[in-house]
């Protein structure tokens, strides 16, 4: 949806199994991660370089049900034991 610059990026590997709620969590961690780094380098004053996210920016459609429909038949949304695993960390 957004086609603009960013300002910090990291990859991360999706393996097979993971369910949707695996790749949203580590997505969210690993988002609060990237925020501190800018948070940082704002505080220390340091210059932030925009990264260009895209050559020919694109948009991707959010999936019609039909794709949904494909997806929720092969994917699951979560997993008791990794809600419990999440819940059992220490803050």
């Amino acid at each position: 949806i957004d086609t603009g610059d960013l300002i910090e990026r990291k990859s991360f590997a999706i393996h097979d199994g993971m369910t949707q709620e695996q790749v949203l969590v580590k997505t969210a961690f690993i988002g609060s991660q990237l925020i501190k780094r800018v948070g940082n380098k704002l505080r220390q004053e340091q210059k932030i370089k925009a990264i260009s996210c895209l050559e020919t920016p694109n948009y991707f459609p959010l999936p019609n049900q039909n794709a949904t429909e494909a997806y929720l038949k092969k994917h699951r949304f979560f997993r008791l034991r990794d809600l419990f695993g999440i819940l059992n960390r220490p803050l």
